[in-house]
């Protein structure tokens, strides 16, 4: 990405000492109205949490959603051996992902760890939400422009945030030119050599301190909220989404917007966008939002974050006009 390209997420690259981790776990455990564990990242925050259920690879299923991102196989296969379909009598836990931020209508039984990791919002001015199961995992770097990269868990009570607190003081603390580099990396690499920090920071879910600059306060995230449901509500009013989707993207604010269309034209909208330096793509969304019974259909997904400049947002919401009108 060039710096002048609008991506999905918000620039990165903060400057500053940042919080400390105790600063933003407090901060967090106010936006979830949950205790909160910080990690390395969000794949990180997942493979410690079944590490801390002990789930083990050659023993438990791991009951999955059909279509999911790499990263969550790279946690899972660690602790797990993932099932299709997302349900199964055999599997020892669930593990529930809200892909790309839009929230499930599913609620399994049994053990389950929740995948919020683009659904950091509740709404503009909290993250609080009933959770499926006793273990939910998030991302930052995609809602905040980060110095690098972090995630955390949401905990039913503090007892387990306690334990989890426990599994992070085993970990070796990483040397800070180390810390420094992977920073670096996560705001510029590319190819192999960011894959090898999204390696490092699964493996090692201890938070890097330097990482956290560019994380607001809560009131900052609030207005943060705020801005991206003004820009959701642009964008709604537009697209007119059918059935319960203008709800659902309420309740989570996710970091993309899904624009349903014929997927010729989505392609051709998705590579006008590109060459105007916003980052769009067309993807297989579940439009049921089951990992149960998903119903793929192909969207548009385009930046909708509180960074976006107005001319951008403006040349986005014609591309969402262009998609929805059959007559163009």
């Amino acid at each position: 990405m060039t710096a002048a390209t609008i991506d999905h997420s918000p620039p990165h690259g903060a400057d500053g000492p940042g919080p400390t981790v105790a600063e933003a776990e407090t901060w967090l455990t106010e936006w979830f109205a949950a205790p909160v564990v910080l990690t390395s990242s969000g794949r990180g925050a997942l493979r410690l949490v079944l590490a801390k259920l002990g789930l083990n690879r050659y023993r438990d299923r791991i009951a999955m959603s059909p279509m999911t991102a790499a990263c969550v196989f790279d946690a899972v296969i660690r602790h797990g051996f993932p099932v299709d379909p997302a349900v199964s009598p055999t599997a020892a836990a669930t593990v529930l992902i809200q892909q790309y931020g839009f929230v499930q209508g599913w609620r399994p039984a049994g053990l389950v760890v929740e995948d919020i990791s683009h659904a950091f919002f509740a709404g503009p001015s909290w993250g609080a939400r009933d959770w499926a199961g006793d273990f939910a995992v998030f991302s930052l770097p995609k809602f905040f422009g980060l110095a690098g990269m972090a995630g955390g868990i949401v905990c039913r009570n503090h007892d387990d945030a306690g334990r989890l607190h426990e599994q992070l003081a085993e970990s070796i603390p990483r040397r800070q030119e180390e810390a420094a580099r992977d920073r670096a990396i996560f705001r510029n690499g590319a190819g192999a050599e960011i894959e090898a920090v999204y390696l490092r920071n699964l493996l090692d879910s201890a938070p890097d301190p330097g990482a956290l600059a560019g994380l607001p306060a809560p009131p900052g995230m609030v207005a943060i909220g705020h801005r991206r449901a003004e820009i959701l509500e642009r964008f709604l009013d537009i697209t007119r989404p059918d059935g319960s989707w203008p709800a659902s993207l309420r309740r989570v604010l996710p970091y993309v917007f899904p624009v349903f269309g014929q997927e010729a034209r989505l392609r051709a909208i998705a590579g006008e966008l590109t060459e105007a330096g916003i980052s769009a793509g067309v993807y297989r969304v579940d439009d049921a939002r089951d990992n149960r019974r998903p119903a793929w259909r192909p969207a548009l997904l385009a930046p909708c974050h509180h960074a976006v400049p107005e001319g951008k947002l403006a040349a986005i919401e014609d591309a969402a006009r262009a998609a929805c009108d059959p007559g163009l």
